[in-house]
């Protein structure tokens, strides 16, 4: 172990191993459906949030109320206070930082897709699955558990399953859904269907069947088991394993189906690149920036506990509650106008993920936005935390690990900096964790650095 002084109450060692430490969330309170957006409060962060990356590719939060947030750069962990990131340089079974999809089955298991691999992580134990394995590529798009609790994996070659351990390809057996796979979902009889660029695919009773062989951009199931998709075709309804066709709004005529979404009450919500459509029954309700709509380009849509409905578009996010339209953009706090990810917690909590902008958090009728915009020795900043141990009516200690720039200590506005020249492993601080003592915990490329509190 290696140790160095630093002239400040803190003292320094280095270990060559990965700390994974459990810290316990806040309480939150749940959304007003009511209250208009431009009533509810903003707070912005112009420092690093803790985010490894600022492109949000998907975000999950698991049954122990962890939040997890994919990223281009890693995946880190949101206990309601910092973040904790993981990727390459700190978990040697993530093999790479390019998280594509994020999964919890039955048992609590979290499944990671990434670019080179099926990251998987049980209670503390990590674990990582390839072609070495049985994986046809180790492009992993999606993952999925069906009824009877079989993992099935989409990747860039193929599909393929992991039951107890034993993982079956499909890749030889002719299976195409495409490698841009968007959904893979079960029906009340146990039919696994999947939908991809290349068509759907429906397993039945241990045999394929082709339903479908053009373009699937989406796929969803209504709470009264209907299987909706979109297609290069239209919007087409599943009975009886065949894809009908439903008449489709003038919208519709030669724009691109992006995303849908069945809600409560059975209502179809279809998000294209000219703006939204909503089949409520034999009515149908267009909307688009010619009526209040932010942007016309629709991404995600999104449902909260509530009943309300959130719609990101390319210049912001829009809100629907009882036939009511409200506007959410840049200027109300948003990080960023695109919106590519939404997740609503246990707590009522929205998270929104964004492209480039970080995410913006709305919990307790207040903003908050997570960028890596700062000012201070680095403009990229990789992670942060506040200490455990402020003094209640004071601002806290905030710790910022910067790329580059070492790690930055904010006390009463004034900062003091920790470089390798101090002690530190490297400039480079991707993820800092305090423990019960009041020790740091500080992750580099080039090793684990432990700050001790004396």
């Amino acid at each position: 172990m290696n140790s160095a002084c630093l002239n400040s109450p803190f003292r320094i060692a280095r270990y060559a191993v990965l700390l994974v430490l459990l810290l316990a969330g806040r309480e939150m309170r749940a959304l007003e459906k009511n209250r208009p957006i431009r009533h509810f409060g903003r707070r912005v962060w112009q420092t690093d949030g803790g985010l490894p990356q600022n492109t949000v590719n998907c975000i999950l939060q698991t049954r122990d109320g962890y939040l997890w947030i994919g990223t281009e750069g890693g995946l880190a962990r949101f206990d309601g206070i910092r973040f904790t990131v993981f990727d390459r340089s700190t978990t040697p079974q993530i093999h790479s930082n390019e998280i594509n999809n994020l999964y919890e089955d039955s048992r609590g298991v979290l499944w990671i897709s990434t670019a080179d691999g099926l990251t998987s992580l049980d209670g503390t134990h990590w674990s990582v699955l390839s072609t070495h394995d049985g994986l046809p590529s180790n492009q992993v798009s999606f993952v999925y558990q069906d009824q009877k609790g079989i993992i099935w994996i989409a990747t860039a070659d193929g599909f393929a399953t992991d039951w107890n351990g034993t993982v079956h390809s499909f890749a030889n057996a002719n299976v195409q859904a495409g490698e841009n796979v968007v959904a893979i979902l079960s029906d009340a009889q146990g039919v696994v269907w999947i939908a991809g660029d290349q068509g759907i695919q429906a397993y039945d009773k241990g045999k394929w069947k082709a339903v479908y062989t053009g373009s699937v951009t989406a796929l969803t199931k209504s709470q009264q088991g209907i299987l909706w998709a979109a297609t290069d075709r239209g919007i087409g309804k599943i009975e009886k394993g065949m894809l009908r066709f439903e008449p489709e709004p003038a919208l519709l005529h030669g724009t691109e189906i992006e995303t849908i979404l069945a809600d409560h009450a059975g209502d179809l919500w279809i998000g294209t690149s000219a703006g939204l459509a909503v089949l409520e029954g034999q009515s149908t309700a267009i909307y688009s920036t010619r009526n209040g709509l932010p942007g016309n380009s629709v991404h995600s849509i999104f449902e909260d506990r509530e009943g309300a409905v959130w719609v990101s578009t390319d210049h912001g996010v829009a809100r629907f509650v009882d036939g009511k339209m409200d506007v959410f953009t840049t200027q109300d706090g948003l990080s960023a106008p695109l919106v590519l990810s939404m997740f609503e917690d246990q707590e009522g909590s929205l998270w929104l993920g964004t492209d480039a902008g970080g995410m913006t958090m709305l919990r307790n009728q207040v903003f908050t936005s997570y960028t890596t915009a700062n000012g201070l020795t680095e403009e990229n900043t990789k992670s942060i935390i506040t200490s455990q141990d402020h003094v209640a009516g004071q601002d806290p200690v905030v710790w910022i690990g910067t790329d580059g720039g070492g790690l930055v200590r904010m006390s009463q506005q004034r900062f003091q900096t920790i470089r390798a020249k101090n002690g530190l492993a490297s400039n480079i601080v991707l993820a800092i964790a305090q423990d019960t003592q009041g020790d740091l915990w500080v992750g580099t490329p080039d090793g684990l650095d432990h700050i001790q509190n004396d």
